[in-house]
């Protein structure tokens, strides 16, 4: 069966432009809640009139819902998702794998597509979605793998390559207070480090593999392009579907571009990044009928729209929660009364040593998991805990859920509301969110990181030990197995503040520390001991992050 072809809408403009040109679906944005705010977008009114449209002339409409949610967020999402519902929407996308039950159940007839921003690079445990949109850092024999476990499959075949892996970025949000989990990314990938252009990629193009992708959906990417990029790219890759792929069509194709292309991890290119930028243009909303296909017919009634309530639930174990990469880190953690758990690496070569040490001290001995598997190295991963028998697993991917029976969910997972808490357990909370919106969680059972060091990139691209940005800032790259970590110019310090966290009910601290462990811990125990401690002066070089400011 022929591949649907997917195609952006940032505007009307375009929809009309690929509904034109051969477009099998269509994905857009509503006003709230879509990765990709600084899109033309669609009101309500605008989204019923787009979708009467498609529907007319064959082609589906899928409305990305695609950012994290608030706590007080909840309502007014389900209410955005019974919109798209009434409106005819064929399909929604949403990162937030933790309400897909709660669609399915209030509108089953909807289809639920997982966001390349959910980070889903494991099929098996995922339940209540009808189609994955894949990581565009996975290659061909992955993607092929994933395939086969016969969920609906879409990939990105066309357009912009994100630097780092998907759902994973916290540079825009850090640096500028714009969070691209929150659709409002400031791309700083795209600036100079270390006087190069390091981050800045090339644009996909997989036109030429077209008869060999066999999935459900081929994805172009652009909701912020202009009308000629979407004319152009529908019209030659309906064609590369229909007839086939010539060179004149890559030609044509690189026409619209101001970026070079790549084939990017699908092939595994070597060289991916490029200095360009672009350029977009003015909306109208305005549509001629073309009658190009069957017509789609959709009848709908209002759904009773019921939202789960959210139990009310405190800290089963206060206390901290520290991660280390020595065993002198391991030996001075647990030299604290107040530490509950060290965590540590789980490839460490002296991983059983520093399991021992935390039994002799009567501490917890989690294992660090990595961020970025495949499916055979979830298994491997998965003896690897059984052999070495830890007190439990820190999480930073989705193929690991429901694996283990103690397990932490890392702040990678983008754990951003009550119904995230509920769906991952116990989890390191997003450090994206500030304190009164940590104070609003029903469910207070969750780690605040407090400080050290904080992960704003994960990327599968290769970077030098050390980047620095035009500013002079300096950021530390940290390899792990074949991805690199990206941590902030300045550490995580909540110094003053953790009494303020006590105060409100949030008890669980977490630590990632690198070095100086003995010295932060007793600075924290002393503080919340009540001793008088000048905090400006200790925390000078460090930065609250979105403590107090926070994200929109």
């Amino acid at each position: 069966m022929k591949p649907e072809l997917l195609i952006p809408a940032g505007n009307a403009t375009n929809l009309q432009a690929a509904v034109e040109n051969g477009a099998d679906a269509i994905y857009l944005g509503m006003n709230k809640f879509n990765a990709r705010a600084k899109a033309g977008n669609f009101s309500f009114e605008e989204l019923k009139k787009a979708i009467e449209y498609c529907h007319k002339n064959g082609v589906k409409v899928y409305v990305t819902l695609n950012t994290l949610i608030k706590n007080n967020e909840i309502e007014e999402f389900f209410q955005t998702i019974e919109q798209a519902y009434i409106s005819g929407a064929d399909a929604i996308i949403i990162q937030e794998l933790s309400f897909a039950s709660q669609i399915k159940k209030t509108f089953p007839d909807l289809e639920v597509h997982a966001s390349t921003q959910a980070r889903i690079h494991n099929l098996k445990e995922l339940k209540n979605v009808d189609r994955v949109i894949l990581p565009r850092e996975l290659n061909k024999k992955e993607i092929e793998e994933i395939s086969k476990i016969g969920m609906p499959i879409e990939i990105f075949v066309q357009g912009a390559l994100c630097f780092c892996v998907s759902g994973l970025c916290l540079m825009s949000s850090f640096i500028g207070g714009r969070s691209g989990n929150r659709g409002m990314c400031a791309q700083p990938c795209r600036k100079k480090y270390n006087d190069e252009y390091l981050m800045s990629m090339k644009d996909l193009s997989l036109i030429s593999k077209i008869k060999e992708l066999n999935v459900a959906s081929l994805k172009v990417e652009g909701r912020l392009r202009n009308k000629k990029y979407v004319e152009t790219v529908t019209k030659l890759y309906r064609k590369a579907l229909d007839e086939g792929f010539n060179e004149k069509d890559l030609a044509c194709l690189k026409g619209v571009f101001n970026r070079e292309l790549t084939e990017g991890f699908y092939s595994n290119c070597e060289k991916k990044t490029s200095p360009h930028n672009l350029k977009f243009e003015e909306i109208d909303f305005n549509y001629k009928y073309v009658n190009n296909k069957q017509e789609i017919k959709v009848e709908r009634e209002r759904k009773k729209l019921v939202i789960t309530k959210i139990k009310e639930k405190i800290a089963s174990e206060p206390g901290f929660y520290v991660k280390v990469n020595t065993l002198k880190g391991v030996r001075e953690g647990c030299e604290f009364s107040r530490v509950k758990t060290i965590f540590y690496y789980a490839d460490n070569k002296d991983v059983l040593e520093a399991k021992q040490i935390c039994k002799d001290n009567n501490k917890k001995f989690y294992l660090t998991l990595p961020t970025i598997v495949n499916d055979k190295e979830i298994e491997d991963y998965i003896k690897k805990v059984k052999e070495i028998n830890p007190d439990g697993v820190l999480i930073n991917s989705f193929g690991f859920k429901n694996k283990f029976d103690n397990c932490i969910t890392d702040y990678g997972m983008n754990v951003f509301n009550d119904y995230d808490l509920n769906f991952y357990g116990k989890s390191i909370i997003s450090p994206e969110l500030n304190f009164d919106e940590l104070t609003h969680f029903k469910n207070k059972d969750f780690l605040v990181l407090v400080h050290g060091n904080i992960t704003v990139m994960t990327t599968k691209n290769k970077l030098p030990g050390m980047i620095k940005d035009d500013k002079g800032y300096k950021f530390i790259v940290e390899k792990e197995k074949d991805y690199y970590k990206i941590l902030n110019s300045k550490q995580i310090a909540l110094l003053d503040e953790v009494l303020e966290l006590k105060k409100s009910g949030i008890t669980q601290f977490y630590f990632d520390l690198t070095s100086n462990v003995k010295k932060w811990l007793d600075i924290y125990s002393r503080i919340l001991e009540g001793e008088k401690i000048n905090t400006k002066k200790i925390g000078k070089g460090h930065t609250k992050g979105h403590y107090e400011r926070g994200i929109n």
